[in-house]
């Protein structure tokens, strides 16, 4: 229910800080740049899974919260990368997602 809640929070709240995070935008700050990365990931794939389920992830079970979660994962660690100085690491506790 918490994974559900908070999706569906970065689908109505996750646009308050659009004018910073304009793509394309030069901020010439890169933790502004990792920041705006992390949030169109996340901005991007809860939509993405919003439209393919017909409703917020994780109104039906948790499991499509937690896709939804790990799609958003995968994708900061495709995309921000190279924006973010720090190493994204394993984290053992972690890991069953």
């Amino acid at each position: 229910m918490l994974l559900s809640f908070l999706i569906f929070i970065s689908l109505t709240k996750v646009y308050t800080i659009d004018d910073e995070c304009i793509p394309g935008k030069v901020t010439g700050i890169q933790k502004k740049d990792c920041l705006c990365c992390k949030m169109n990931c996340w901005s991007v794939k809860a939509m993405e899974a919003a439209e393919v389920l017909g409703h917020t992830p994780g109104e039906d079970n948790e499991n499509e919260a937690l896709e939804t979660l790990e799609n958003i994962k995968n994708c900061v660690l495709a995309s921000c990368s190279n924006l973010c100085k720090t190493i994204f690491r394993p984290r053992p506790y972690f890991n069953t997602m």
